[in-house]
């Protein structure tokens, strides 16, 4: 699994489920502007850090299943996630989207009311409600969404999977899931796991080197 995290020490404990738990393998890398990368963290950059990743794993990593590599990402990197799977779904084998939202404009009139007028001055959108109405019909998608998330409203995640074009979506929905703490909600890893096997992404008969990796973004 390929990890990429905002701030990779918050992230520890969940990477080491994925390790131990989904038996994946593992690629980290802080975004430009987060942690001791150097930059500014707009949308277009991102993108490019997205893209980079992705593209060092195609073409210059050495022992890996390039063709088990798939997305997965929480809150903003759900945006991120759903932008670059869109753009690669040729390279990837299924997006992991867990609490992330439909746009920024839309996270606006949710969180600052008072602002939704100027919303239109935003120079970040990440308008994933239109991006995923155009994955192909075949590429697996899995929406694991808190109902208890109290940044990004629940609607927004139902939105995006009732929205979503593919016919292989799945949405998994944790009654007492938080927004940075639903991957701790009774049932998850167990739901992921079946996802992730039945999608065939990932196989208790591959090798280590073999089996999948993915993207993850926070």
């Amino acid at each position: 699994m390929i990890i990429v995290y905002l701030d990779i020490s918050h992230r520890l404990y969940h990477i080491n489920t994925v390790v131990k738990e989904f038996g994946l393998n593992v690629f980290i890398v802080s975004y430009r502007g987060y942690g001791k990368s150097s930059g500014v963290p707009d949308e277009s950059g991102m993108q490019i850090d997205a893209q980079t990743a992705l593209n060092y794993l195609l073409n210059d990593c050495v022992g890996i299943n390039t063709k088990k590599i798939f997305c997965f990402g929480r809150s903003l990197g759900g945006a991120i996630a759903i932008d670059l799977a869109l753009r690669n779904q040729s390279s990837l084998c299924g997006l992991m989207v867990e609490n992330t939202f439909a746009s920024i404009p839309s996270m606006i009139d949710s969180l600052f009311k008072i602002l939704s007028f100027y919303r239109y001055l935003s120079k970040n959108n990440w308008n994933s409600i239109d991006k995923i109405k155009h994955f192909n019909k075949d590429f697996p998608i899995l929406f694991l969404s808190g109902l208890e998330d109290e940044l990004v409203p629940h609607k927004q995640m139902l939105e995006l999977y009732e929205l979503s074009s593919s016919e292989h979506k799945t949405i998994k929905i944790y009654k007492d899931g938080r927004h940075n703490t639903t991957f701790l909600s009774d049932g998850y890893n167990e739901d992921v796991i079946a996802w992730l096997k039945l999608e065939g992404i990932i196989s208790s008969h591959l090798s280590k080197e073999e089996q999948s990796l993915g993207f993850s973004f926070t």
